[in-house]
C-alpha cells in the first residue's frame, strides 16, 4: 500500500508539473524497484521492494545537471538471512529451523551531480550523497513448530534501527529527447551503521531500476529571428 506522503507527491506533481517545467528545470515521477541487501547480515540475499516518488532536475550548464528526488516509498532489506534469536525460549526453537527476512522502509533523498552526453537527451551519469529516513522496520521469520506446522513470526525492530541512514549513490540514465521519459539505474552504498547498539555493523546496499516521467513540456526559448 502506498503511504499518504506518496499520494501527496502524486497530487503535487499532477497540479504543478506543467506549470514549473522550463528550459532548465523539470520535475516528474520516479517509479521502479529496489534490489537490496544488508551487508553484514549473515546468509542474506537480495530482496525486491517498491520505489516511488518525485524527482527534480536543474540544468546549470551545457552538460551538468543537479538531480534530486524525494522518494517516500523506498522498500529495502534482505531475505534468506540466518535467524537472529528473539531471546524467547518458546519461539527461538521455532525460528531457528527457518530463515529470516528484514523489511526496511525509508524515505530517500538522493542529491546527485549528473554529466550529460548532450544538452537534451541521451546518456547521463551522476554521483553524490543520499540520505534516508526510516519509516518502519520488521524482521519476518519463517519456521516450523515441533509438530511440523509452518509458521511466520513478525518482530518489530524499529526501535533497534537508526532513524537516519546516509551513503553515496551512483546513477546512470538514458533520456529520450522527443518524449518526457528516461530509464535509470542507481546504486546506493550505505556508509552509516543501520543498527543501534554495540552489535555488528550493518549497511544497506541497494540497486534500483526506475522509469522517470517528466511532467509538462519544457518551454524552450523561441529561436531568434534572422536579420
Amino acid at each position: 500500500m502506498i503511504s499518504t506522503p506518496a499520494h501527496g507527491q502524486v497530487l503535487i506533481g499532477m497540479l504543478f508539473g506543467g506549470a514549473v517545467a522550463s528550459e532548465n528545470f523539470n520535475i516528474g515521477f520516479e517509479i521502479g524497484m529496489n534490489l537490496s541487501t544488508v551487508d553484514g547480515l549473515n546468509g542474506a540475499s537480495r530482496a525486491r521492494g517498491s520505489l516511488l516518488g518525485l524527482f527534480a532536475s536543474w540544468r546549470f550548464s551545457e552538460h551538468y545537471h543537479l538531480f534530486t528526488a524525494v522518494l517516500p516509498l523506498s522498500n529495502k532489506g534482505a531475505k534468506d538471512a540466518d535467524p537472529i534469536p528473539l531471546s524467547d525460549p518458546t519461539l527461538d526453537p521455532i525460528v531457528s529451523t527457518g530463515t529470516m527476512a528484514r523489511d526496511l522502509s525509508y524515505l530517500d533523498i538522493p542529491v546527485l551531480i549528473q554529466l550529460a552526453q548532450r544538452r537534451d537527451g541521451r546518456f547521463r551519469i551522476g554521483a553524490g550523497p543520499q540520505f534516508g529516513i526510516l519509516l518502519s522496520a520488521n524482521d519476518r521469520y519463517a519456521g516450523t513448530t515441533p509438530e511440523g506446522t509452518r509458521v511466520v513470526i513478525e518482530n518489530d525492530i524499529e526501535d533497534d534501527v537508526e532513524r537516519f541512514d546516509a551513503g553515496v549513490a551512483f546513477d546512470a540514465e538514458y533520456r529520450w529527447s522527443a518524449i518526457p521519459l528516461a530509464i535509470g539505474v542507481r546504486y546506493y552504498y550505505g556508509l552509516t551503521d543501520a543498527m543501534q547498539g554495540s552489535g555488528p555493523s550493518l549497511h544497506n546496499h541497494v540497486l534500483s531500476g526506475s522509469g522517470r516521467i517528466a511532467l509538462g513540456v519544457s518551454r524552450q526559448k523561441p529561436p531568434e529571428a534572422k536579420k
